[in-house]
């Protein structure tokens, strides 16, 4: 038999670092797994060689043991009944890989962590950060030890982390609630110990410290209270991993004196997050060496991408990039939305990014992505062209954006021009443009039909985006449709269509605010806002299309200035 279709078969994710065909193949019906333990072998790395019916594995630990699993099952899944004689060697990146769950908005809750750490494990993530804003046990009340039900919830998650070999590191939030100096500081102390080894108590033995976003920035202060965790509470207590700090100051360059103290205070094993140049950055090795040289130690990257809590209107589904290969860092974890299975996409990047950074192909691991969330090729599809046009962040505070719709970007921006200078568009320009109007309106019906049954809990989170991305390939066909209309009669006719959609509009922004309100905690519901989509390329088109040819009619007809204004 050739080997090469099936070679060309294989896709792996994360992408393994070194994979050497032997030649022939055999049947995945029978063959023998012989399992090998090599110490001298660095940490989570492992060797996997197929030949003519024999598997072995070689791994330096019980991780990398379950990571050629892993491989050895996307293998099978990719091909189907034969594998191939082949040679993988493999090993990460970052040894310290993963999540945190530090955003602020809606909880996952247990099902979503839950799905969470199965989809970190199958993808070689191995940290997972719990320090959720909205917990009061983490942060305004840390002080009391959790309710029963919570502990239960504690000892699920644990439970999943460890079969997934996935790290929990659960995180207190002190902030500025610490109290400095007297009988308070002692008796805080005290209760910070107490917390500790409740949690410790329940299975937890990675930690971390937050001061993030509250309180002043006393480095001498933060770092004694550090320095007891890491050195009074976690050093007398088997089997603890390094401490995880969170500073006040998070992002920069190190330039800081508070930055400079904590790195000369902190405990030498202490490892400190830095979320780049600024609070939303991406990240280079220039800056990471940079600030490495304040903190005396490789920054611990929390990435806050694709969190969207300053982005709320947007949901971000575009690919990974902006990451320098070669980065020296501690550790990586991407701060994600708020939105669960949403995030997967963007999580499948900064996997196979941490994994195998010199070989990261952001545009392909993109492609790639959605064929392995989604098992239906339909949804798989209809996902693709969705997550095209759902990527930038719209102007926000924190400067951040991304590319949205680059393939068909200058399609758009040409059709602008057009307008601007002749208010007109070319025949086969605007058929072009019409096309990409209902392949995304086409995508949005299949979601619609597939996700309540395929997918719920993607569906619960992304209903609105799919309808405020209906308005926008609907609308926009709508317009196109006034360059042909023949007379006033058909003009107001569709004006009035435009106004419909209008209505629509505004019921689905209704039903999303009233669901994600009622679904969050009550400080964070006033701050749930309506979706909105294609905001880089699709919509600015919109709006020239509509200034150009529909303008007076609509607002004739309606009595309405603006389709698009909420």
């Amino acid at each position: 038999m050739n080997i090469m279709p099936i070679l060309a078969a294989i896709a792996i994710y994360p992408t393994p670092k070194s994979i050497v065909e032997l030649g022939g193949d055999f049947g995945t019906e029978d063959y023998v797994v012989v399992k090998k333990d090599d110490p001298s072998m660095a940490p989570q790395s492992y060797s996997l060689v197929l030949t003519n019916g024999v598997v072995e594995i070689t791994a330096a630990d019980s991780d990398g043991h379950f990571y050629a699993r892993e491989t050895l099952n996307q293998l099978g899944g990719n091909i189907g009944d034969r594998l191939p004689n082949l040679r993988i060697e493999d090993s990460p990146s970052i040894a310290v890989r993963g999540v945190v769950e530090g955003y602020y908005g809606r909880p996952w809750g247990k099902k979503g962590r839950l799905a969470l750490l199965d989809f970190m494990g199958r993808l070689k993530l191995n940290t997972y950060i719990y320090g959720p804003k909205d917990d009061p046990y983490h942060h305004t009340r840390w002080r009391e030890a959790y309710p029963e039900e919570n502990q239960k919830e504690f000892k699920s998650l644990l439970a999943a982390a460890k079969r997934n070999h996935v790290r929990f590191c659960w995180a207190i939030h002190l902030g500025g609630s610490f109290r400095k100096g007297g009988e308070g500081e002692m008796e805080d102390f005290q209760a910070l110990y107490a917390k500790l080894q409740s949690m410790y108590d329940l299975g937890i033995r990675s930690f971390a410290v937050f001061f993030d976003d509250f309180g002043d920035a006393d480095a001498q202060f933060h770092a004694k209270i550090c320095n007891f965790v890491s050195l009074g509470f976690m050093r007398r207590n088997e089997g603890c991993m390094p401490l995880i700090v969170c500073p006040n100051v998070y992002w920069g360059l190190g330039e800081s004196d508070y930055c400079k103290v904590l790195g000369e205070e902190l405990a030498a094993d202490t490892q400190i997050v830095w979320t780049g140049k600024t609070v939303c950055h991406d990240i280079s090795k220039i800056d990471a060496e940079k600030v490495a040289a304040a903190y005396r130690r490789p920054p611990f990257v929390w990435w806050n991408f694709p969190v969207n809590d300053y982005c709320r209107t947007k949901l971000l589904l575009g690919r990974t990039y902006g990451l320098d290969n070669g980065v020296e860092v501690s550790g990586f974890v991407a701060n994600p939305m708020e939105n669960c299975e949403a995030n997967k996409i963007a999580i499948f990047g900064v996997a196979d990014w941490c994994w195998n950074s010199a070989a990261f192909d952001s545009a392909k691991n993109w492609e790639s992505a959605f064929g392995y969330i989604y098992p239906d090729p339909e949804v798989a599809a209809a996902m693709r062209i969705l997550a095209a046009h759902n990527s930038d962040q719209a102007p926000n505070s924190q400067h951040y954006r991304r590319e949205e719709s680059i393939a068909v970007k200058g399609l758009f921006r040409r059709a602008i021009g057009e307008l601007a200078t002749k208010g007109e568009l070319p025949t086969d320009l605007e058929t072009q443009i019409r096309a990409v109007l209902v392949e995304l309106a086409d995508a949005c019906a299949v979601l619609k039909r597939k996700l309540p049954m395929e997918e719920p809990e993607l569906w619960w989170e992304i209903e609105g985006w799919i309808g405020e991305n209906e308005f926008v390939a609907n609308s926009g066909l709508k317009l196109l449709d006034f360059l042909a209309a023949g007379g006033e009669k058909d003009k107001e006719r569709l004006a009035m269509d435009l106004h419909r959609l209008k209505d629509v509009r505004k019921d689905n922004d209704a039903r999303h605010v009233a669901k994600f309100a009622a679904a969050t905690f009550p400080a964070d519901a006033a701050l749930v806002q309506p979706p909105r989509a294609a905001t880089l390329v699709i919509r600015p088109f919109l709006d020239a299309i509509f200034a150009a040819v529909a303008a007076d009619v609509y607002r004739a007809a309606t009595g309405d200035e603006n389709p698009f204004a909420p």
